[in-house]
């Protein structure tokens, strides 16, 4: 267990050392980024706390209240339309003095619990029970995809489906649901731009300017997404091998210690940087490949599995959002990335995979 730890926490520290190294040079860009880096540092050691207070917890309990956890947070995501702050137009964080929380991050780890526990009572594949698993399953998605789409957070709604999806593929459905599914989804998406392309006064009408918007961003995305696509292009472009050193002031960008902090670490370290970083990404990508193999209990395999799904679409997300091959969904990059309710969320379910496998 304690080899297995040890293989695990070894690229997470270098990425949490670039990642403090980055926000250290973001105060360059903005005087609101000053203490991001002593932020950053305290989440970092909350984060290791949350990874010793869950050690002790049974396994047991994960799933065990896992409908008052999600309960809670569809609490917290309805309040936070009310009393949350407003930050780039999207009302998404409670305001708590020095620290802000934000409901959507923890929100995929109680879909995620939720929906392991509910694949866990699936006794008999039948045609009959499948189906009732899946709507199941969707309306549980569904519920905070709306109370997270009007906030607006569209990077949370996403992973909100993929974990669904993790969890599903995961609980060795018929495939046939999947086919169904994707047709499905198809066909919605093609009637949706096909609203929005030849009856927009009708579109707007029915789903409102906020959808209107979002999509009107994604068609726009292939003639350039705005000056912060642009800008993150030019730092990476301007990087070379070694980057321009800590101390050079980085091209100016929004957002750059959270959705595009990517592009402000190569800035910083060159292309020599975003190799190490993306090697440590493929070696926790391998740890939890051969942890999922080992794993016997279904349970605990789709948790893993469903985690692991998110955890790899954030990585690949983010990182193609940076070098302007996807439009800009918000989306951080794990322990990398500037915010505490991000970064908590990943220790959290990092304890719980440590603990998951310890008798294993």
């Amino acid at each position: 267990m304690r080899n297995k730890t040890v293989q695990l926490f070894i690229p997470i520290i270098i990425l949490m050392s670039f990642s403090i190294l980055c926000m250290i040079n973001s105060r360059l860009i903005l005087a609101q980024y000053e203490n991001y880096y002593f932020k950053q540092i305290l989440w970092f050691i909350i984060g290791f706390l949350a990874v010793i207070v869950i050690s002790k917890i049974k396994r047991i309990h994960f799933f065990k209240y896992s409908y008052i956890i999600y309960g809670i947070n569809i609490l917290f995501l309805v309040l936070v339309l009310f009393f949350g702050k407003e930050v780039n137009g999207a009302k998404a964080w409670f305001d708590m003095a020095y620290f802000s929380f934000q409901p959507s991050e923890f929100m995929k780890l109680s879909l995620l619990l939720i929906l392991c526990h509910l694949s866990n009572s699936l006794r008999l594949r039948t045609i009959k029970n499948e189906l009732k698993f899946i709507g199941k399953a969707i309306l549980l998605t569904i519920i905070p995809a709306i109370l997270t789409f009007v906030q607006p957070d569209t990077g949370a709604v996403i992973i909100y489906f993929i974990i669904t999806t993790a969890v599903l593929f995961a609980s060795c459905i018929r495939y046939r649901w999947f086919i169904i599914g994707a047709t499905l989804l198809f066909t919605s998406l093609a009637a949706l731009f096909f609203l929005y392309h030849n009856y927009q006064d009708f579109f707007l009408e029915i789903f409102g300017s906020s959808l209107f918007y979002r999509i009107d961003r994604i068609m726009l995305f292939n003639e350039g997404s705005g000056m912060q696509i642009e800008n993150a292009k030019i730092a990476i472009g301007n990087a070379g091998i070694f980057g321009n050193g800590i101390n050079s002031p980085p091209i100016y960008f929004p957002e750059a210690p959270t959705d595009f902090i990517f592009a402000l670490l190569i800035s910083n370290f060159g292309y020599l940087g975003a190799l190490i970083i993306i090697i440590s990404y493929i070696f926790i990508f391998i740890w939890f490949i051969k942890v999922i193999k080992r794993t016997p209990k279904k349970e605990h395999k789709i948790f893993i599995t469903a985690f692991l799904a998110m955890f790899l679409f954030q990585v690949m997300g983010s990182i193609l959002m940076n070098i302007g091959l996807l439009p800009v969904i918000g989306i951080t990059l794990p322990f990398l990335s500037y915010g505490g309710s991000s970064l908590l969320l990943y220790f959290i379910c990092i304890g719980m995979t440590l603990k998951i496998i310890k008798k294993y």
